[in-house]
């Protein structure tokens, strides 16, 4: 239902989630990884 992707580096610690306001599947076999961490990595690009 939700996915979530947390990391660091030496100056910024940031967290990703995505997911619905209300319950609802993101998808078959939807992970962290797949789903927040490209999120997670565009953001912290300029870190």
């Amino acid at each position: 239902m939700d996915a979530w992707f947390a990391g660091f580096n030496s100056d910024i610690v940031t967290v990703t989630w995505m997911g619905y306001d209300q319950p609802k599947s993101l998808g078959n076999k939807e992970t962290g990884s797949r789903a927040a961490l490209p999120i997670w990595i565009d953001y912290m690009r300029p870190y």
